[in-house]
């Protein structure tokens, strides 16, 4: 059979060429800017013949699979290319120019437009649109490529009107009866009537009266939207539309109605077809621009599309599958990065720091933990056991201390603060509150402080530790509340290391202290803190060791991906003798009842009581209880009879103080509080705890209050109360009444809230997580196998293969240091 190749028909030469450049690009449809459609679109005259052959007869390039592109392709060489070399095996020499021809063509577009070209050049966009982008705080041509759907609206098969169903989003294609812009200035609308002769619909754009001068009677249009009704009129209220030519529905040439249809983040002012037709534009313009990162072989072991594909298919996918691929490339781009860059943390403070050693060699420990009080867990004695071995080290610790609620995380700390005064150095136990560094402060006073010795400070003390006795110890507290001369005279003394341990808040690092010999630095309630924060105290001469506490326990997957540059030390067993706090949810009247005949009666006993409530002061924008409100309540109308003591973060210290002391010493019997008292408050004879708007408290944060009470041997009592719940805090707060075991609900509170909602986004650093689910442990634990065996292979990603991942890593993370040499 003779071929048909016409030498002279460039239409045919090009595509021969085009199929080349898709072979080599796995048929990703990315040879030609936009797509291979348009581009058979134009020369359709001279492919006709191309353009019958099966899979793309009736069909498109775009809707087509890589292997059917491929078979296609292929039976385009067969008919046309059998008197030349197949285009589908070129030779070295050739497939080396058509990758520097591809490359030039990168290059020449580049040369006009980066993917940081400024909003305001997209000349594509239209003015107007480019200003009402900025309003979405879209600024590079990468942000529009990135502002990625919220969701997407199948809109794959389209209906007849009169098969349509009300309340069903639908896609029926129909031809203009009637069109009339209509209503007053205020509320101007476009109103038509169309019809695909099975029936008639109202359609009506609200606020879009321009909209009857763009479309003519006759023109055909495709609808999508959700049917409505008006007595037995079928209607359709601002449905997403597209004019045709015909009545024939070409589906690849459809952007905003017909099949999936993005729907994206957007404003009142900014319509969705706006950013639709910017988002378009701007993958057509930028989609070449962007470059692989993730090497081939990870791609293919993990079964990842490339980057161009997964951002296309974010956007327009043909189908679903392709785009839970594309959100699965995401979803292991963020959590990749996130585990090589805490693991190049990890290894740069290993390597290139140094620390002091802190090495006991008596019998120090054994004879203080013979005098305590208590005895210590197997749980405790293990922790201690591996920080002693990592402080003895001279490469930073860098540990991460979590437990259960009441597990005894605080001695297992003091324990390495005094063995750190015993060899010389100096150490810092850093809190996130006033209240709880000040209770740390009067706790080390009552058990330890050497009463012959008087520093003339209220805030410095020295101490008598046992097994430490041939030292004296001195205590600071340094919080902001101090007194300037209390400060100055504090600071004055750490300069000139006269104070071993220093207890305080962020004023440790707002103040810029100078410690000469700052050798550990405990970070209670971590998660409050921020790396930047963080690292302010570890940038000394030498590089303390570092000891971060968790106040509750941390599901594994976000203590590897957010604290995967420290070792774990974990707390599971409770003291002996402690009981399970009984928990039980009031959502009405009755059960709230039985709750403060509960109070009357422990209080009774001699027993204490806290009352927590979400606010300071009542407010309209927010829901929930004030404790100002609850402690007049309380003390006029419900226990007049008992002593109500009142606790807020807007008293100041000495009220606070005050508050808390005459509450330690049973002059209180309730004490209303918002929750300051979470973390860290000790009082052992508070049996019962009342949580108002406890709808408004994560798990975590409800297991933490539940651990103010019942912590000695007596029997605890925690009522969560209620008031307006969805149906997410129904579930959070039965799961809450049925378990104990925080390390339980630290996982469901994951699971129903977030990360970001679990641990706070303003410092945690999960805001970078856009895609990856924390909950899936499986995924992250071979994502950090991955990014283990790379960075023990090559620390510094100096290999040629990993350029563009070094690039990204460096373009998402704040420390620009990437070696660790």
């Amino acid at each position: 059979m003779e071929s048909f190749i016409d030498h002279n028909n460039k239409s045919i030469n090009l595509l021969i060429r085009i199929l080349g450049l898709e072979k080599l690009n796995s048929y990703s449809n990315r040879a030609v800017t936009g797509g291979l459609d348009e581009f058979l679109r134009i020369h359709k005259k001279s492919l006709e013949a191309c353009l019958k052959l099966y899979p793309i007869k009736n069909s498109s390039y775009f809707r087509l699979s890589p292997e059917m592109r491929k078979n296609w392709a292929e039976k385009v060489e067969e008919k046309y290319s059998r008197d030349r070399k197949s285009i589908l095996n070129f030779s070295k020499k050739n497939r080396s120019k058509l990758k520097s021809k591809n490359a030039l063509i990168k290059n020449q577009i580049s040369s006009e437009l980066t993917l940081n070209t400024p909003l305001s050049d997209l000349k594509f966009i239209h003015s107007i649109g480019r200003r009402k982008l900025k309003t979405l705080n879209i600024s590079t041509l990468k942000d529009l490529l990135m502002y990625f759907p919220r969701k997407h609206i199948d809109y794959s098969s389209v209906s007849k009107i009169n098969n349509s169903i009300i309340d069903q989003e639908t896609t029926i294609v129909a031809q203009f009866i009637s069109i009339k812009a209509d209503g007053n200035f205020k509320l101007k609308s476009t109103k038509a009537i169309v019809s695909d002769g099975t029936g008639n619909i109202q359609i009506t754009w609200f606020g879009q009266p321009y909209l009857a001068k763009q479309f003519k009677i006759s023109n055909w249009i495709v609808l999508s939207g959700k049917i409505g009704n008006i007595g037995r009129k079928l209607t359709m209220d601002n449905p997403e539309y597209e004019l045709l030519n015909s009545g024939f529905l070409k589906r690849e040439n459809l952007i905003h109605a017909g099949n999936l249809l993005p729907v994206y983040p957007s404003n009142s002012d900014l319509a969705q077809r706006t950013i639709r037709n910017a988002v378009a534009k701007s993958l057509d313009k930028g989609i070449p621009l962007i470059e692989e990162f993730l090497p081939i072989e990870i791609r293919n072991k993990f079964h990842l599309v490339e980057l161009q594909t997964a951002i296309q298919d974010m956007h327009l996918p043909p189908n679903m599958d392709r785009f839970f691929n594309a959100k699965k490339r995401f979803s292991f781009d963020e959590l990749f990065l996130n585990q090589l860059n805490v693991l190049r943390r990890k290894s740069k403070r290993q390597i290139s720091s140094y620390a002091n050693s802190i090495s006991l060699n008596d019998n120090s420990l054994d004879t203080f933990f013979s005098r305590l009080e208590f005895q210590l867990t197997k749980d405790q004695l293990k922790a201690i056991n591996e920080i002693m071995n990592d402080l003895n080290s001279k490469k930073p610790m860098g540990r991460l201390l979590q437990g259960e609620v009441g597990s005894g995380k605080t001695i297992v700390a003091l324990t390495s603060l005094f063995a750190t005064a015993k060899c010389g150095y100096q150490g810092v136990l850093m809190v996130p509150t006033e209240i709880l560094a000040e209770q740390h402060f009067l706790n080390i006073k009552k058990e330890f402080e050497d009463q012959e010795l008087d520093t003339g400070l209220d805030n410095v003390i020295h101490i008598k530790v046992p097994g430490f006795e041939d030292i004296t110890i001195k205590v600071g507290l340094l919080i902001g509340s101090l007194k300037p001369k209390s400060k100055l005279l504090t600071q004055t003394l750490i300069r000139k290391h006269q104070i071993d341990i220093i207890i305080g808040t962020h004023t440790l690092i707002q103040e810029k202290i100078n410690f000469p010999d700052l050798s550990l630095v405990v970070i209670d309630e971590q998660h409050r803190f921020g790396v930047e924060q963080r690292d302010a105290l570890l940038r000394t001469k030498n590089t303390p060791h570092l000891l971060s506490m968790s106040a509750t326990p941390i599901p594994r997957s976000l203590a590897l991906t957010l604290y995967g540059d420290l070792e774990l030390s974990t707390l599971l067993e409770i003291p002996p003798g402690r009981k399970p706090v009984i928990t039980k949810w009031c959502g009405d009247e009755e059960s709230k009842k039985y709750a403060f005949d509960v109070i009357r009666e422990e209080i009774g006993k001699g027993f204490q009581c806290f009352v927590v409530c979400p606010l300071i002061h009542e407010s309209e924008q927010v829901r929930g209880r004030s404790v100002l409100t609850e402690f007049s309540k309380l003390k006029d109308e419900i226990f007049p009879e008992f002593r109500i003591g009142l606790l807020h973060g807007e008293m100041d210290l000495i009220e606070k103080s005050k508050i808390m002391y005459e509450f330690s010493n049973k002059n209180i019997d309730i004490l209303v509080s918002t929750q300051v008292i979470e973390v860290g408050i000790d009082i052992p004879n508070a049996s019962s705890i009342i949580i108002q708007s406890s709808e408004r408290f994560g798990l975590s944060q409800l297991h933490q209050l539940r651990g103010r009470v019942g912590r000695g041997k007596i029997q605890g009592n925690c009522f969560t109360f209620s008031d307006f719940v969805s149906d997410q805090a129904i579930e959070r707060l039965k799961i809450f009444e049925k378990h104990n075991d925080g390390f339980h609900l630290a996982d469901q509170d994951l699971r129903i809230r977030g990360p970001g909602d679990y641990i706070g986004t303003r410092q945690s650093g999960v805001e970078g997580f856009r895609f990856a689910s924390l909950t899936d442990l499986e995924m992250l634990e071979n994502v950090r196998n991955q990014a283990k065996e790379i960075f023990l292979k090559d620390p510094t990603l100096s290999n040629d293969s990993y350029e563009n991942l070094k690039k990204e890593l460096l373009k998402n993370f704040e420390d620009r240091q990437l070696s660790v040499s």
